[in-house]
């Protein structure tokens, strides 16, 4: 019978990169070849029925149910069917030929099942509706190994099915060229190497693969997966489910991956990896492995190797396409790049749930452990657009980490990306003065976050938000972060780090005792809403090694501390512009607190405090400010009126045994006077966190009167006010 191909046009020649020839002329496709001599071969028990139509340029011999065919004509389809349990075919000679598999049975004693030796390659065709069993010998020479062995490209196709049962010492389907697969279902199952074993290229189109193996599910120098649908299941300790030498592009595709084995990975990409379209969900429990090192006196751990979701040694990028992952194994990495990482569009979403690892010594001969990183970066990190949904739960685990500099966003784009990174682990102690803290988002390098919306939470002791050891730049986008220790931190090693707050919504609380946005060296705020609440310090700008200063050019700032100071800076401090509302605890901490000075030179500042200033305070261009002492409750509204206007309407947030209230405005000038009030009652207006706009007060009780004389501070006490309209505010 003369099998109608109804599968996609097939050209090894062009698309597989292979030689000009091999399957005609670089450009023709399979169905425009002229496969119309046929040789049909029967198989049935220990025989097999032939009959030749090619002629004499195909030579057929036969022992017993082994038929041995070498062929020097071109065009010829050989139509095998039949049940042996004892039988092979094997065809060689130059022309490339089509293998039509229309209902075989077949099981090798010696070789494998089907050999095409045919130096043009093969096209291997699933009949419609037909099932297909092959099956290999069990002793055979191992040079020669798969139960499906091509030595040139081999091109699978058809809408049948293929089985493929495994016992001897080979791979499933073997081409030290290419393999093409355009069509058909394909099972392998129980392989001692690899289910597919390419030497060159391995590209799929359509169909499904089910693959299972004691190695690799797929191992190829190349691999282009534009369709179809894979599946594959790894049990044995370090084995790969897809593993690419070279360079791997998914274009489409649905891809499931179960891998179970220590220090294996579901993809090993030697290259760079890039995914435009498809889906793929990859089950991980695999554990990272140690290597124990023994002496006369003990045992150490060293050298890692991690169990992955995907690994790859070049670069990685996401234009398109959907990644979940699940990774339960005990410091598992689920994405893990050596070079670079670029997402441009499309989907990830991992949940890794495994612990760390037991100690060891690093290649710094440091005492050190291994947690779990949903995607870690050895270089550059850019979130451009798509979404990211990461969650963590091992202890020390992280959400994002890179080596080098970060990017989420691109500047004028406020949709994208999304991410969302999550862990909910204990930090872990690596030794008597060294912790493993879990981290939402890390890098050596700097941050710059352009646009879109970032949720970055940690839930316990020693959990931090975003940390860079260099600078973090913020133009746009919106920014939650909620961490038990600190939520935005810059820290350089060896040199001043820098954060500029240029635009963007940032939420940070800091649960703990850590601060809210803290730089070792210098911070700017150019413009932005920023709302802070932190144990420690909201904002902070420690000395690094030349600095230590805090500049606020505009921009607004809501920073309340439970324990410590609203805004602190090491070095000077200077308001030229922008609006704060600064609560700090009770004294000594302030809401505005500077080691050196604190220069308000424009803006807004409403800060309160249990505590005045211990440091300079002073104005660089006659801009003036007031300080006023009272004891006032928790919820008690403050009236600042300047010339018998309101300036000021504001809800004290706590309680104080004295309560400080620095207030700045352009509405204060030299010569201004104007009156205090307590205890009023607030109707109408709009209020941003004790602060009103537009507001009625009514029933307050004047408190002290003030006169600005002079630019820079005017300090005024004031006398006990009476109690809020307000519930306190935490």
């Amino acid at each position: 019978m003369k099998q109608t191909i109804k599968h996609t046009a097939i050209c090894l020649a062009c698309a597989l990169a292979t030689a000009r020839g091999t399957y005609g002329a670089a450009g023709e496709y399979a169905e425009n070849l002229d496969f119309s001599k046929t040789v049909s071969v029967t198989y049935s028990d220990g025989s097999a029925t032939i009959v030749n139509n090619a002629g004499s340029g195909v030579s057929i011999s036969k022992n017993g149910a082994d038929i041995t065919v070498e062929s020097s004509v071109e065009g010829v389809e050989y139509i095998l069917s039949g049940t042996s349990s004892s039988g092979s075919f094997n065809i060689g000679g130059v022309p490339a030929c089509m293998l039509t598999l229309n209902g075989l049975m077949l099981s090798a004693a010696y070789s494998p099942a089907i050999t095409a030796a045919t130096t043009n390659g093969c096209y291997l065709v699933l009949n419609d509706d037909t099932r297909n069993i092959l099956t290999d010998g069990l002793l055979y020479q191992e040079d020669i190994p798969g139960a499906i062995y091509s030595a040139g490209p081999l091109a699978i196709s058809g809408d049948g099915e293929l089985a493929l049962n495994v016992q001897g010492p080979g791979h499933g389907i073997y081409s030290p060229t290419n393999i093409w697969i355009q069509g058909g279902d394909i099972y392998v199952s129980g392989t001692a190497k690899d289910a597919l074993h390419v030497g060159g290229t391995f590209q799929m189109d359509n169909g499904t693969l089910k693959l299972a193996a004691d190695s690799d599910g797929i191992d190829a120098d190349r691999i282009s997966i534009n369709g179809g649908n894979i599946e594959i299941t790894s049990r044995p300790d370090n084995v790969d489910g897809i593993k690419c030498d070279g360079d791997m592009a998914v274009n489409g595709g649905n891809l499931s991956l179960t891998i179970k084995g220590d220090r294996s990975k579901g993809i090993a990409c030697g290259g760079n990896l890039e995914i435009n379209k498809g889906v793929m969900a990859l089950l991980i429990s695999g554990n990272v492995y140690l290597k124990q090192e023994t002496n006369l006196t003990s045992t150490a751990y060293i050298d890692p190797k991690y169990c992955t979701g995907i690994s790859c040694d070049g670069n990685m990028t996401l234009n398109d396409g959907s990644i979940v992952m699940t990774h339960s194994g005990i410091a598992g990495k689920g994405i893990s790049i050596d070079g670079n990482m670029i997402i441009n569009d499309g989907a990830i979403d991992i949940a890794a749930s495994g612990g760390a690892s037991s100690t060891f010594t690093n290649e710094e001969l440091s005492t050190d452990l291994a947690s779990t990183d949903c995607v870690k970066v050895d270089g550059s990190l850019s979130i451009l657009g798509g979404s990211i949904e990461l969650f963590s739960t091992g202890n020390g685990g992280d959400g994002i980490s890179a080596g080098g500099d970060m990017v989420f966003g691109t500047v004028g784009i406020t949709n994208a990306p999304f991410i969302r990174s999550e862990t909910t682990g204990q930090k872990v102690q690596v030794s008597s003065s060294d912790y493993a803290n879990p981290k939402a988002a890390s890098c050596e390098g700097s941050v710059t976050i352009n646009g879109g919306t970032i949720v970055l939470t940690t839930a316990n002791d020693g959990g931090e938000g975003l940390e860079s050891k260099a600078d973090i730049t913020i133009n746009g986008g919106h920014l939650t972060v909620s961490a038990y220790d600190d939520g935005i931190q810059a820290a350089s090693d060896s040199l001043d780090s820098l954060i500029t707050i240029n635009d963007g919504t940032i939420f940070v609380t800091a649960s703990g005792n850590g601060e809210g946005i803290e730089s070792k060296g210098n911070m700017v705020i150019n413009g932005g809403h920023i709302e802070i609440t932190a144990g420690d310090d909201c904002i902070n700008v420690t000395t690094g090694q030349n600095s230590g200063t805090l500049t606020v050019n505009g921009g607004t700032i809501y920073a309340y501390s439970s324990d410590n100071d609203g805004l602190d800076s090491n070095g000077n401090m200077y308001i030229n512009g922008g609006f704060i509302i600064a609560s700090g605890t009770s004294s000594p901490e302030e809401s505005l607190d500077s080691n050196t000075g604190l220069y308000l030179n424009g803006g807004i500042v409403v800060g309160t405090a249990g505590s005045g200033f211990m440091c300079p305070v002073s104005s660089q261009n006659g801009y003036c400010s007031l300080l006023y002492s009272s004891t006032l409750s928790a919820g008690t509204i403050i009236q600042v009126q300047v010339n018998g206007t309101d300036s000021l309407v504001y809800e004290i947030p706590r309680n104080w045994s004295t309560a400080y209230l620095l207030y700045s405005s352009s509405d204060l000038t030299t010569g201004t006077s104007g009156t205090i009030l307590t205890g009023g009652t607030v109707t109408g207006g709009t209020e941003f966190h004790g602060y009103y706009t537009g507001a009625t007060v009514t029933g307050g009780t004047q408190a002290t009167t003030f006169t600005i004389s002079s630019t820079g501070l005017t300090t005024i006490g004031g006398s006990t006010g009476g109690g809020g309209t307000r519930p306190p505010r935490w």
